[in-house]
């Protein structure tokens, strides 16, 4: 059997490699960069995402690894006020650890999927390129900047927001800058906690922008990320590097405690990007080749669910495949999963956006809010892939 090809070794990626494997199918995966090693900073990873991982027979791992979210203060950016503590989960909720939200390093996360990949049998090539492919009715054929050329029995394409297989698949151009630019920094937690107020997990919230800030790795490192419309230009690039001076000139005007934290940062250790969006498709595949992740549905980052629907498209491709009488209508039935969910995510996405890069952001946080039901997807099959059950060797 010619194996599956997967193009982009991130969360999406590996996780699709796992779950292929599980129901039988021979998989490569192709990362354009010299090693399989994630950027980035803090990663939530909500319910539906931890079943997935469940299905995966990684969430063992996940949990070891992470922590439950813990309770957030929401604070004013002016008066430093204390708009509101949004609890913990109700204690009973902790017996079942796939209805908590979970925080962690995405870098482990990364660690996590890319040692299962292995272990379940798939092939991971590092630093390779891929700047064309073919596709006919029998096979896929993919050719790598160093000149080599692959063939398999399909194409996924996990590559990211600049998706090289979506133009191919889609062509509908480059991504949109959406005039946010997002800021984000680790620091050990013992070098600021005395700046944090006795919180564990805060927003600092005010009109146009928000100042997040959370600790991963076990209480050991605070991850810092502050989202702000601007007219100020940053790179293409998730690690474009800035100082202190230029994150704290976006909140000009907010509270000294925020500027203490602000102050307190490694300028070494300050990255900026710009969030892009597309506009959403609802055709993700055609014959052997399908979209997966970033690639077919860049989220806004307001829920915190991106990795969460990468997970979950890898589930439910692996269950479509496996279903299937064949490779395209495996890929089909994939799609056909998925756009309603992402549809449906990313409407909630850019609502809460709008409610919370607006104006009146400080007012909407002091609101108790709606539940939003796009929490409650299960994507776990009631048979094939397994509910903790099978465990990768």
């Amino acid at each position: 059997m010619e194996p599956i090809l997967i193009v982009g070794g991130g969360i999406g990626g590996l996780a699709a490699a796992i779950a292929l494997r599980q129901v039988g199918f021979p998989v490569r995966v192709y990362e354009r960069s010299p090693a399989f090693a994630e950027a980035g900073a803090g990663l939530t990873v909500t319910a539906p995402g931890l079943r997935a991982l469940d299905a995966l027979g990684v969430l063992d791992a996940v949990l070891e690894q992470s922590d439950s979210a813990a309770s957030t203060a929401f604070i004013h950016h002016a008066t430093g006020e204390l708009l509101k503590i949004s609890p913990p989960p109700p204690p009973d909720l902790s017996r079942d650890p796939t209805r908590q939200t979970r925080i962690m390093h995405r870098s482990d996360m990364q660690s996590i999927l890319m040692h299962a990949a292995r272990a379940a049998g798939a092939e991971l090539f590092s630093g390779s390129e891929l700047v064309k492919f073919a596709a006919n009715d029998r096979e896929v054929v993919l050719e790598f900047k160093d000149g080599r050329s692959e063939r398999g029995a399909a194409l996924i394409g996990a590559d990211g927001l600049r998706s090289l297989t979506r133009s191919r698949l889609r062509g509908d151009g480059a991504p949109r800058n959406t005039g946010i630019v997002a800021w984000r920094c680790l620091v050990p937690v013992p070098s600021v906690e005395r700046l944090l107020g006795g919180y564990a997990s805060a927003v600092h919230v005010g009109p146009n922008a928000t100042f997040v800030r959370y600790q991963v790795r076990h209480g050991a490192v605070l991850n810092c990320v502050a989202t702000v419309r601007t007219d100020i230009m940053a790179n293409d690039s998730w690690s474009t590097p800035s100082n202190r001076a230029e994150l704290a000139a976006q909140f000009e005007g907010w509270h000294r405690e925020l500027h203490a934290i602000i102050a307190a940062l490694p300028d070494a250790g300050i990255f900026k990007w710009p969030v892009f969006e597309r506009d959403l498709i609802e055709v993700w595949t055609e014959g052997r080749v399908a979209l997966l992740g970033d690639a077919a549905h860049p989220m806004l980052p307001f829920l915190g669910i991106g990795a969460t629907l990468a997970l979950e498209d890898a589930v439910l491709l692996a269950q479509s495949l496996s279903e299937a009488q064949d490779i395209p209508v495996g890929l089909l039935h994939y799609a056909a999963r998925r756009v309603p969910r992402v549809a449906e995510v990313s409407e909630a996405s850019r609502i809460q956006g709008e409610r919370i890069l607006g104006r009146s952001a400080p007012e909407e946080y002091r609101k108790t809010g709606v539940p939003l039901d796009v929490f409650n997807f299960d994507p776990r099959p009631a048979t094939g892939l397994p509910r903790r059950a099978q465990r990768l060797n």
